[in-house]
């Protein structure tokens, strides 16, 4: 924890009334083994961790929400007496199943996943993990870059940081015609398997049936391939929301209505991206942008905000997110921030 957020901590409770709003949504990604060595720290948390953080909320009397009652309180027809929260994890791991399913189904308390489609389809490559297998191998990585050729080191901690932080805005950013030539030289290239770890870490078809079947559980969509949409043509980006949602609702049966863009800042999901989801008939859709639910968001209900938990590791920062002091600070005193 910083230090200015040290010395925002203790003025929570006078934040609360002013900027917690109605309630707050959260957003998981992993779930590992109590024990074992995270390798994406802000991915991955432990199922001790994830109980943790929703004895807080029980102790504090939130209500535990589902999209359909957050999509309710938008429209009026809810006005809750004490403040919400709502679960989410992205992408669609098995371990959402194995490990976060457990703890939900023990305390009786709701939680969503938005499924990019592409992972049980087994056609989406999970090329954060298959960095880290890459950087582990230990060996030097050439790689043209706007045709000039780059050594990349990997033989210390410090140089497979670095090597890191080169290579992740290239992948994530990169074309589909880029992201295609990248996976081959990068990986493929290399002797890794680009779909080994979609195979290894991602939810089939048959376990998200099984968790679709529960109530507890809200399966959302999350794109197809995980692109950042804003970086796609609007064909493409198309594409990636609408294919989600009829894959979605062929493999479930159901309509599916709610929506997380693959990566949801400011500029990574905007005013045209909310407006293809309301083409498709989303009636939610949830952003990476810190703030609480506001009754104004439901002018905007698709963009709202949610607090990546993976970035608070600290407890501390409980408070600062449920109060709204983090976001107040974070969005320079606005409660509602628009696209």
């Amino acid at each position: 924890m910083n230090r200015l957020d040290l010395l925002l901590r203790p003025l929570a409770p006078l934040v609360r009334p002013l900027y917690g709003g109605a309630g707050l949504v959260l957003m998981f990604h992993r779930l590992i083994p109590e024990g074992e060595r995270p390798r994406l720290p802000t991915l991955e948390t432990t199922p001790a961790r994830l109980d943790e953080i929703i004895a807080w909320f029980e102790r504090r009397n939130y209500l535990f929400y589902s999209p359909a009652d957050l999509r309710r309180f938008l429209r009026g027809e809810t006005r809750p007496e004490r403040p919400f929260v709502l679960f989410t994890f992205d992408d669609g791991y098995r371990d959402n199943l194995t490990l976060a399913y457990p703890v939900f189904q023990r305390r009786g308390v709701p939680f969503t996943i938005h499924v990019a489609v592409g992972l049980p389809d087994r056609t989406a490559v999970l090329w954060w993990y298959l960095l880290e297998d890459l950087l582990a191998q230990g060996e030097p990585i050439t790689l043209e870059i706007n045709g000039q050729v780059r050594r990349f080191e990997t033989d210390s901690p410090a140089a497979a940081a670095q090597t890191r932080a080169a290579l992740r805005p290239l992948l994530k950013y990169a074309s589909p015609p880029e992201f295609a030539r990248l996976v081959e030289v990068l990986f493929r290239a290399r002797g890794l398997d680009p779909l080994a770890p979609t195979d290894a870490l991602a939810l089939t078809w048959d376990e998200i049936r099984r968790l679709d079947a529960d109530p507890l559980v809200t399966i959302g969509a999350h794109a197809t391939n995980h692109r950042v949409l804003s970086r796609l043509d609007e064909a493409e980006a198309r594409a990636e929301i609408a294919g989600a949602k009829r894959i979605l609702e062929e493999r479930l049966g159901r309509p599916v209505t709610h929506f997380a863009y693959p990566y949801g800042s400011r500029y990574e999901a905007g005013a045209r991206e909310a407006r293809l989801a309301a083409e498709y008939g989303f009636e939610t859709a949830l952003t990476t942008r810190y703030g609480n639910i506001f009754p104004a968001h439901a002018a905007a209900p698709l963009a709202l905000p949610r607090y990546d938990m993976g970035h608070f590791p600290d407890p501390r920062y409980l408070d600062l997110i449920a109060s709204g002091a983090l976001a107040m600070r974070i969005n320079r005193l606005r409660r509602v921030m628009t696209l």
